[in-house]
This record gives C-alpha cells, sequence and structure tokens, in this order.
C-alpha cells in the first residue's frame, strides 16, 4: 500500500501530538546519543493532554544536554493543544464515532460517512458550514471537497463511484472557498474539480454576489453562466471576459434587470436567452426580510423574548430545545 500525506488512515492527532513534544522536550546524559535520555520527573500521557517532563539540562554546557535534533516547535505544539483543548473546535477533533483512539482505530470509518452524504436515499445533501470559524472554513472546505472528489475519483470504476452515480457540487458564496490569487486548500480542491472533475463524474455549480473575486481560471471552466442584474463593472467585466466574444453585448444590460431576471448562455441552453424566474412561494431562511412590511407591525417585546434570544445565542442554536 502506497501511503502519501493525502492517504485517508485514520490517526490520533493527541497521540501525533505527545510524540512530537515528548521528541522536542527530551534531554540527555551523553550528547547525541538517544539511548541515553534522562529519566522523567513529569509522566504525562496523551488521551489528556499532558506533556512529558525530564531532567532540566544543565545551563553550563555539561550533562544533561539538551536534544540537538529538536526542531524548535514547542511554541507551535503549545498552539496545537490549546485548539485541541478549545470546545469551539470539539466539531473538527471530537467527531463521536468517527474519532480515532490513540491506537487509529476508529468505530465507523470513512465508508459511512460516504454513505451518509453520497448513498442516502434524499436526492439532496445539505453541509452547513455556518457555524465554522472563519480562521478555518478554507481548510474546512476545502477538506470536505478533497474527501468527496477523491472518493469519486479513486471509484470511478464501481457502481457507487462518479461514473455511475454523478455528483453535483454546489457551492453557496462560492468567493468564500475560492478567492482569486488564494493558495489555499479549498482554492485548490475546487480548481481540480472545475479542470477535471466532469470525466469523472463530479460537476461543479459555483453560487456568488462577486464573481470579480472568483479565481478566473476557475470562471473559464464554466460551462453555463447564469448572470442575474449585476450593477459592478468590475463583476461585469469578470462575467465578458469568461462568454463567448460574440455575446459581449449581453453583458451590457445586465445593470437593467429586474430581481429575478437574468441572462443565460452557454451549455445549459440552445440560444442565450434572458429569462426571468419565479419567486418560490415558500421562501428559504436566506431570504431578504421585507423590511417595509416588518417595520409596520407593532412591537410587544418583553425582557423574557430576549431571554430567549440570549439563550439560543450562548448555545448556538437557531431552535429552542
Amino acid at each position: 500500500m502506497l501511503v502519501t500525506a493525502d492517504s485517508p488512515i485514520p490517526f490520533s492527532l493527541k497521540q501525533l501530538w505527545f510524540d512530537l513534544d515528548d521528541f522536542e522536550r527530551q534531554t540527555f546524559i551523553e550528547r547525541a546519543k538517544p539511548e541515553t535520555v534522562t529519566d522523567k520527573i513529569v509522566v504525562g500521557n496523551a488521551e489528556d493532554l499532558i506533556s512529558n517532563e525530564y531532567t532540566p539540562a544543565s545551563a553550563g554546557g555539561g550533562s544533561p544536554f539538551l536534544n540537538n535534533r529538536a526542531k524548535g516547535i514547542l511554541g507551535f505544539l503549545d498552539s496545537i493543544r490549546a485548539k485541541l483543548k478549545d470546545s469551539k473546535y470539539e466539531f473538527l477533533f471530537k467527531p463521536n464515532e468517527y474519532d480515532p483512539n490513540l491506537d487509529g482505530k476508529v468505530t465507523k470509518d470513512l465508508s459511512y460517512l460516504l454513505l451518509n452524504w453520497l448513498g442516502n436515499e434524499e436526492p439532496v445533501t445539505i453541509l452547513d458550514l455556518s457555524g465554522v470559524p472563519n480562521e478555518i472554513m478554507a481548510s474546512i472546505s476545502g477538506t470536505l471537497l478533497k474527501i468527496i472528489y477523491d472518493a469519486l475519483f479513486w471509484g470511478q470504476n464501481l457502481k457507487d463511484g462518479g461514473k455511475e452515480q454523478p455528483l453535483l457540487i454546489v457551492l453557496e458564496e462560492a468567493h468564500n472557498y475560492l478567492k482569486s490569487g488564494e493558495d489555499s486548500i479549498s482554492s485548490r480542491a475546487v480548481q481540480t474539480i472545475a479542470k477535471e472533475g466532469r470525466k469523472y463524474g463530479v460537476g461543479l455549480l459555483l453560487v456568488t454576489q462577486r464573481p470579480s473575486e472568483l479565481d478566473e481560471t476557475v470562471l473559464s471552466q464554466c460551462g453555463t453562466i447564469v448572470a442575474l442584474r449585476m450593477n459592478n463593472s468590475k463583476d461585469r467585466s469578470h462575467i465578458r471576459s469568461a462568454i463567448q466574444d460574440e455575446l459581449q453585448t449581453m453583458v451590457d444590460l445586465l445593470p437593467s434587470l429586474r430581481t429575478g431576471e437574468s441572462i443565460i448562455s452557454g451549455e445549459g441552453v440552445k440560444i442565450p436567452s434572458r429569462v426571468q424566474f419565479y419567486k418560490l412561494s415558500n421562501a428559504p431562511k436566506g431570504a431578504d426580510p421585507i423590511a417595509s412590511e416588518k417595520w409596520m407591525k407593532e412591537k410587544n417585546a418583553e425582557v423574557k423574548d430576549y431571554d430567549k434570544l440570549v439563550s439560543l445565542w450562548r448555545n448556538q442554536n437557531l431552535e429552542e430545545p
């Protein structure tokens, strides 16, 4: 078996942290002789993220000696330990039955996860990333995309692979994952899907209000473009560069389109068309509130109403338990 950095093999991040931390802290009775490691004065453990501590190195240059092979990454390892203990990242580091133990064993492997995402009876699976901290959004979204694409790529000849069960990935607010000029894991994953995904059964739909922030290489790979009203000249120039030369004048119509009206060009239509989309009767949560109607309603707010608001805020939940 060929193992690379991208091989989907479960391992314990706590154990990896502990082993690296232990190596950095070791001291030796004789210089450059690993077999002469000093005694531990504190015995740590990986599960509780407690470091081993060894006899301190001599300040005068004699025995015990520092580990001259250490990489000087204790500061980085301390930041990793802090994140592993931070409840904000529990969704990432404590994924219940998918969490490997210290030996790398899991109750449920990736096959259960892929069955839940790709093999269930529902036609649409929504991965809600709204609660993910902004500082790791690119890493999380990129990892999810890579898991899905790699699974369908390597299983392309199986009945559940991409060629037999094609998948359309829709990226809402795509500029958050695919910023122009950014070399993040999410950008690389989206670029790979845009360039190579179709032949393996993985399609891509980018939804954004700021096309000028998207990577131009990926935008040029879009076979069909649906452009709604667009006033920003920079955004329009990005769209103009992505469509055929003979349709350039259609871009000039974008500022004059009505709400819900769009111009569609590309493989999805026989000829470039100006169309009107109908509004859904049951609008999703993301629909804009009609401010004029809401402001006309009489307010009868009480403290208990704001108690509920604060409770939901503290519990990071949109619905009452």
